[in-house]
């Protein structure tokens, strides 16, 4: 522009230039103020070609060679051109960097991570909408405002102390990646936070940018992810003592039942011996929870509709709660089926009610809702091990005192109760157990003097049989026999009880107390071998190959195993495998008797 202008100036001083010198700026004005680039340039070119063709046609009256206003007006129409190359090229530039700007504008503003950017005095200087949902600030509210706003004690006070340090030393302690720290929000709650900060330098200053990343939620998947394994350790080590407990148990209960069938209705030891029974009986029901804490007990599920469950347990709750409690139903009527054991739906419901009613020793509420429910994959992202699908809900929620996080951190963890002498710990852990075994996810929200609320997720199910169970009447009332049975317990308690009991009801009785005893006793027995009671763990081989192995000799024996921990050798999920056979331990000499008789007479009943 300026080029044009002294070219324009210098000609008019010219003979030459005092008519037409106007015609220079014509160019120059049109290529500041025309918006079509190409009309533009057109324009000037035409413009200049008049200027010189009419310099050609029409030429100075005074006396001068025709070359030299012709080379004064090529002269001047290249600086026109040059001048309006270099206007348009300012002019693109400036487009540019205005598009480039507006990009960077709306990157910014609508990038998912925090960005918030500072100078080297901690003024911020650029604050995202990403920012402003998440610090709860306006941008125009910390515009301007020092950095410090963003952090809780004691970084808030030592902010300018970081920054000094770092300008003065150049030692990267505010700079880096993934650095853990804790920010603050307008109404004073924290956050944890991932923090990126790098510096760059504009207008010959240094600055900061940052980006902040809550990671709230990923430090709760964590925290649920890690108690989730430390419930599947515990569970696994409480499996393993209710094993060995309940192989304590059976021969317990099957003396004292020998015992007490041994002596008349007036004995005196018959008190002694129920009183052996009745402590027996509770030891087996502590290591039954366990089992179901530690998902190792046999299930026997049906098709269900968990409104008929909660209602049958009605009058039950209603006793159990107290005149207190007030009992409340909010049930589904067009409820989803699940496939679960009613009995341990039942357990359940009378669990959560009596925690409920020790968080209401003044009285309260107690609310039972059903309801189907979706869960998607937003709900399954947040909550560890979900899978998403249909499910049935079960809610059950209190008044009561409630609970704080450290407990809510343990609640489901065998032993651990708050009600000191009264308790064994071990009410919400089986409940936790028996959902968990049947396919399903249970969470508890609670908050100090808030009560609390139990959900409960049952997968939902379309199947419409059940699985079906020997009924009580069905049982043979005789139970002696005269067949041989191939006995294998490597626990000598256990194996010398059963044998005693089966001998004393007229069975030959072959012991073994390991698998490779078993196969010799049965490769060299010359008689019949009618069935085999196993147990499922067993030293170098587990109890069904076991049985495989004989079976592949002896095609006509059948199986009846037992155990007091279940093993994926025999159920799928803590259900029985079709066409298997289970004695649970601990057990009495009438049930196992019972369970004996009852495989021998069903016809083709195997392994």
């Amino acid at each position: 522009m300026g080029l044009a202008v002294s070219i324009a100036v210098l000609d008019a001083l010219t003979p030459l230039g005092v008519a037409d010198s106007v015609l220079y700026v014509i160019p120059v004005v049109l290529a500041l103020f025309s918006k079509g680039r190409w009309d533009a340039l057109l324009i000037t070119l035409a413009v200049s070609l008049l200027n010189v063709v009419g310099v050609v046609l029409s030429p100075p009256t005074y006396n001068l060679p025709l070359l030299l206003p012709l080379a004064n007006r090529t002269f001047a129409l290249v600086a026109v051109w040059l001048t309006f190359a270099v206007v348009h090229l300012a002019r693109r530039t400036q487009a540019e960097r205005h598009r480039a700007e507006a990009m960077f504008q709306s990157v910014f503003d609508h990038a998912d991570e925090c960005i918030v950017s500072s100078d080297d005095r901690g003024t911020i200087l650029l604050f995202n909408h990403a920012a402003e949902t998440t610090f709860g600030y306006a941008a125009s509210e910390t515009i301007g405002q020092n950095i410090r706003i963003l952090m809780p004690e004691p970084d808030r006070s030592q902010c300018d102390t970081y920054i000094a340090n770092f300008i003065r030393t150049g030692q990267p302690g505010i700079l880096g990646i993934d650095r853990e720290v804790v920010a603050c929000r307008k109404d004073g709650s924290t956050f944890p936070a991932e923090l990126e900060v790098s510096q760059f330098f504009a207008d010959e200053r240094r600055h900061f940018i940052g980006i902040v990343r809550d990671v709230t939620a990923r430090r709760q998947i964590e925290e649920q992810l890690r108690r989730a394994q430390r419930m599947e350790s515990i569970g696994r080590m409480a499996g393993g003592i209710a094993h060995d407990f309940n192989n304590l148990l059976t021969p317990i209960l099957g003396y004292a039942d020998i015992l007490r069938s041994r002596l008349t209705e007036e004995d005196p030891a018959q008190e002694e011996i129920e009183e052996i029974r009745r402590a027996a009986d509770r030891a087996a029901g502590l290591t039954r929870q366990m089992l179901a804490f530690g998902r190792r007990q046999v299930m026997r599920p049906k098709v269900l509709d968990i409104n008929t469950a909660v209602l049958g347990m009605k009058n039950l709750l209603s006793t159990t709660l107290g005149e207190d409690i007030d009992l409340m139903f909010n049930l589904d009527r067009h409820l989803w089926k699940t496939m679960i054991d009613p009995t341990q739906i039942e357990q359940v419901l009378l669990n959560l009610a009596l925690n409920a009613r020790d968080a209401m020793p003044a009285g309260g509420k107690l609310t039972i809702e059903t309801s189907n429910e979706n869960l998607d994959a937003e709900y399954a992202q947040n909550h560890v091990s979900v899978s998403p699908g249909p499910y049935v809900a079960l809610v059950v929620s209190d008044t009561g005192f409630g609970m704080d996080d450290q407990t809510l951190a343990h609640i489901f963890e065998p032993f651990f109760t708050l009600k000191k002498e009264r308790g064994t710990g071990l009410g919400l852990a089986s409940v936790y157990g028996i959902v968990k075994q049947s396919g399903g996810y249970i969470w508890v929200y609670s908050e100090p003097q808030k009560g609390a609320t139990f959900k409960l997720y049952f997968p939902r199910t379309e199947e419409e049989g059940v699985v079906s169970e020997t009924a009580v009447s069905d049982r043979p009332k005789r139970t002696t026999g005269t067949e041989t049975v191939l006995l294998v317990e490597d626990n000598q308690a256990v194996r010398g009880f059963v044998a005693r009991v089966l001998s004393a009801a007229g069975y030959t009785v072959l012991q073994a107390s390991i698998p490779r005893e078993a196969l010799d006793l049965s490769g060299h027995y010359r008689g019949p071998i009618h069935l085999v009671v196993c147990d499922v763990i067993l030293p170098d081989m587990n109890g069904r190959d076991l049985s495989n192995k004989l079976l592949a000799s002896r095609p006509a024996l059948k199986v009846l195993f037992m155990s007091g921990f279940t093993e994926n050798v025999i159920v799928y999920r803590g259900v029985l495998n079709r066409g298997v056979e289970f004695l649970e331990k601990p057990f009495t000499p009438t049930t196992l008797l019972q369970r004996v008789r009852e495989l021998l007479d069903r016809p083709g009943q195997t392994a």
